[in-house]
């Protein structure tokens, strides 16, 4: 299992100073989560991961495409043909992007996971055409106020397993994000890696203490030893993508979050 770092962990930098950084912890291979800006700039991203010599075998769509993936008007798609050609690119293999807001008027729940579905299930051909692979994220639960906490369509194991009965088939993959299945319970993890284990093609690691989530490795109760034992149980040979909150990663805690989870797997 590789360990890549997500450019997420270091956004609020340049992204020429985020690949300097990433080198600086010990990564050679990234996950370019995109945003608005960057989505103008792949002649940028392109120079910076060159001049480095870093990979990028993924990217994250832009979290703005959230709020259309359940929408009917195509938005998702025109956005995804964007967000696919800049995979293209930069020679990513594995496009990450999160299931749609949760509607506010519960009764309109059906309409939008149908539309869901549709934007997702129209757009694998086109994806899997072009030799990249969609992979859905587990997501957090919803907090108690809205505006604290994106409140997402699918955020339950069993809604999950339930797109992938439907979608899997037609060659949808899972991102496992190991602190998001922590915010909802000890076990989460485990029981997507039961359940969807054959999906999943790709990793988010981080730590999560109870209240915070996205800390580095050893700032909270994640037990990564176990979620790291099911997965390789499973034969999985992905990435292992560390994924951090840019409020408390530098380039020493990158480093040490490395040193941690490769002393891990050498355990295992």
């Amino acid at each position: 299992m590789d360990l890549i770092l997500s450019t997420g962990s270091l956004h609020d930098r340049p992204f020429d100073q985020i690949v300097e950084e990433a080198v600086r912890g010990g990564f050679s291979r990234l996950e370019v989560m995109l945003t608005t800006e960057l989505m103008e700039r792949v002649d940028v991203m392109k120079a910076a991961l060159g001049h480095m010599g870093v990979d990028a075998p993924s990217v994250h769509a832009p979290f703005s495409l959230d709020r259309y993936i359940t929408g009917h008007d195509r938005r998702w798609d025109g956005s995804m043909r964007k967000v696919l050609g800049i995979a293209e690119a930069l020679g990513a293999k594995v496009i990450v992007f999160h299931p749609g807001h949760l509607p506010l008027l519960p009764f309109t729940y059906g309409l939008h996971l149908r539309n869901m579905l549709d934007n997702i299930g129209d757009f694998l051909p086109r994806a899997s055409k072009s030799g990249v692979s969609l992979a859905m994220e587990n997501v957090p639960r919803p907090g108690p106020f809205p505006l604290l906490r994106t409140r997402y369509l699918a955020w339950e194991p069993i809604e999950m397993i339930s797109i992938f009965g439907k979608l899997g088939k037609k060659g949808l993959k899972m991102t496992l994000d190991v602190s998001h299945s922590s915010a909802i319970g000890e076990g989460v993890a485990g029981e997507y890696v039961r359940h969807l284990g054959a999906y999943l093609c790709n990793v988010h690691l981080s730590d999560f203490d109870g209240r915070v989530d996205h800390l580095p490795i050893g700032r909270g109760r994640v037990n990564f030893e176990r979620i790291l034992r099911s997965i390789r149980d499973i034969r999985y040979d992905g990435p292992l993508t560390l994924e951090l909150s840019p409020s408390y990663s530098d380039a020493e805690d990158l480093l040490e979050s490395r040193r941690r989870i490769e002393s891990i797997l050498t355990t295992l």
